[in-house]
């Protein structure tokens, strides 16, 4: 568990790996890299699950009509149909549906049964909409869900967050506040502190997303984090807050080679030492490559007596690089 304090001996990096400069991520988690793996995800990258070429949804209607019956689903067929697809292949596909029978596709899914249910109903939605409701799920009742605000939050691209802001007021907001944004107004509801002010930061979907990574500016970063961190007594959370929220993973992974060529270690040593709980981990989230994110993420929803069914469902339905997750999973477990 991130917050769990605990530290174990991670695996050696190879020189050319893209964690070398993240050498020690909480728990053990950090992934060895062999020279046969897949390359690492980068954001805005074309996703893994590749649309099919002419696509059609009348076929995929045909089928699932044939597999849900009044006497139950075949889960096998509907797994085939709708596992592969594509977020624009989905949405062709809900709307052939409504189109063909006047109802939502994820009505007619219905019949399954507890978590079969969620997963499919996940699988369906269009991705903002599944992100919205996981974040809803994760405020709502008696407590807060922490990692599901991270996990979404410090993942989501700029246009990500922005589409997840407007189907959450759309969908969740009943007062219809106009000058008030409901996502954001939850979020000040159930955090506080630190840990607040990542998550609004992220909410303003103000990230560098362009990948450019200027050496300079790296190394100045990184003199700022020590200055700001391990060189003084106290931090300055709102500095980490700033460098983390606002520049690119390539960037920070540049911020934390020229931090560990100075200081012997990286900036997620330096977050560790300086910050505690869910201000800690959402730090260390949005420095993690997302892949990496991903594999720790799924790893620690099945660690233990249980297994935390929503956080699963939620990391493997909404990943479309699954083939590098995978390749991180197994890097981090054996």
């Amino acid at each position: 568990d991130i917050g769990s304090g605990t530290t174990m001996q991670n695996p050696p990096i190879s020189s050319g790996s893209p964690f070398r400069f993240l050498p020690h991520l909480p728990s053990g988690f950090l992934p060895s890299v062999t020279p046969n793996a897949p390359p690492p995800y980068q954001p805005n990258s074309f996703p893994i699950v590749h649309p099919t070429t002419a696509y059609d949804a009348q076929a995929d209607v045909d089928v699932l009509n044939r597999s849900l019956t009044e006497t139950g689903i075949d889960l096998n067929v509907i797994c085939r149909v709708l596992v592969p697809r594509s977020p624009p292949e989905m949405e062709a596909l809900r709307d052939r549906w409504m189109q063909t029978h006047g109802v939502a596709l994820e009505q007619s899914l219905g019949g399954a049964a507890f978590n079969l249910k969620t997963a499919l109903l996940y699988l369906v939605k269009d991705p903002a909409e599944a992100k919205a409701d996981y974040l809803f799920d994760a405020m709502d009742g008696l407590g807060t869900k922490d990692r599901a605000l991270i996990d979404v939050l410090t993942q989501c691209t700029n246009q990500e967050i922005r589409e997840v802001k407007a189907i959450y007021n759309q969908k969740y907001d009943k007062i219809r506040s106009e000058n008030v944004c409901k996502l954001e107004s939850d979020i000040r509801d159930d955090t506080s502190g630190n840990f607040e002010k990542v998550l609004l930061e992220c909410l303003k979907a103000n990230r560098i997303e362009d990948g450019s990574i200027s050496e300079e500016d790296a190394m100045r970063d990184a003199e700022k984090l020590w200055e700001g961190g391990e060189k003084k007594w106290g931090t300055d959370n709102g500095l980490f807050i700033d460098i983390f929220t606002h520049n690119s993973r390539s960037h920070l992974d540049a911020i934390s080679r020229h931090y560990a060529s100075k200081h012997q270690h990286s900036i997620i040593e330096a977050v560790k030492k300086e910050c505690s709980g869910d201000f800690e981990n959402a730090l260390v989230a949005l420095a993690l490559p997302t892949v990496t994110y991903t594999a720790m993420r799924l790893g620690q929803s099945m660690k233990g007596l249980g297994t935390r069914d929503l956080v699963l469902i939620y990391h493997i339905t909404q990943t479309q690089d699954m083939d590098h997750v995978k390749s991180a999973y197994q890097a981090m477990n054996g």
